[in-house]
Order: C-alpha cells, then structure tokens, then sequence
C-alpha cells in the first residue's frame, strides 16, 4: 500500500511566484518559530545583535529554499518532469532540501559566532533541522497531492459532460467525434 502512494505521480508545475512565495513561508516560518520559542538552547545564548542572527536562519533556509525550487528543475529538466516525479521522490527531494537546510544553518552559525564545527555540533544540527522539518515538510507533501489528487478527479468526472455539451455537437446534434 505505502509503495503504491509513493509511487503515485506527484504535480511538479508550480510558477516562479508561487515557488518564490513558497520559500518566503517556509524560511519566514523557520526564523519566527525559532525567534518566538527560542529551542535547542537559543534561550540561552548571549550575543549581540541576537534577533538578526535568529532571524538569519529564515534566511538560509529561504535561500535554500529557493535555489532548490528554482534551479535544480532548470538544471535538470529532465529529472524534475511531470512525467517522472512521484510522491516518493518528492519525500526524498524535500528530505534532501532539510539535510543541506541543515547543513546551510550549520556553516552560518560558525560565521554567526567564530567557532568551528566539530562532529557533534554537525550531527546536533542536522537532528535539529529534522525535528523542525520533517513531519511538516512530509505532512505537506502528503497533504497537496490529495488537494491535486481531488481537483483531478473531479474534471476528470466532468470530462464525459463536456462532450455531451452543445458546444462540442456536430452538426447533426450528436457529438463530434475527431
């Protein structure tokens, strides 16, 4: 059942407005729920200019954001087509955006604070960045290709109607066949 949905065809046609709004929410929301509730030890940290530097992970997660919604479909065009995309492959992308999210947040936070990485301040920021991210981003994922599974299904319900309609009748009162 799970291998049936996720090999199910998932919409890839969004317009560069709608993908660009798409990437304000998201990083938006990222910069606002770490700003308001301040997890992962953010309450406690001491630095000046602290609001600008919380609100800065919005902003690498926007730009992320918007370099993969924008630029891996025009590199590989092929790839990200209608005619290949499923939901599963949406899951792994979208998996796969939260990873170098991730990745992104950690490399500003080194420029944000003087320190540099070790492997657990790595392994601790890829967690956190999935525990932020993971069920929204799959929950979202899920969530529009029923919204696109429905609108679907409901013109390909009045697909029959439209041909039995006056304005496709031949000339002798019967639809036109082509």
């Amino acid at each position: 059942m799970l291998i049936k949905l996720l090999s199910q065809p998932y919409p890839t046609d969004e317009s560069t407005r709608r993908q660009f709004t798409k990437a304000t929410v998201i990083g938006g929301f990222i910069g606002l729920f770490l700003l308001i509730f301040q997890p992962f030890g953010l309450d406690d940290w001491q630095t000046p200019d602290k609001t600008a530097k919380i609100l800065g992970f919005g902003l690498v997660t926007f730009g992320v954001t918007l370099a993969d919604s924008l630029l891996l479909p025009l590199l590989f065009p092929r790839y990200f087509s209608d005619r290949h995309w499923t939901v599963g492959r949406e899951i792994v992308r979208t998996t796969l955006l939260i990873f170098v999210i991730a990745v992104g947040n950690r490399l500003y936070l080194d420029q944000i604070s003087g320190y540099s990485s070790t492997l657990p301040g790595w392994v601790r920021m890829i967690g956190m960045t999935f525990v932020i991210g993971i069920f929204p981003t799959v929950g979202a994922v899920f969530v529009i290709y029923l919204i696109q599974l429905r609108k679907f299904s409901r013109g390909a319900a009045r697909f029959p109607d439209f041909f039995a309609s006056s304005a496709v009748k031949g000339a002798y009162g019967r639809a036109a066949v082509y």
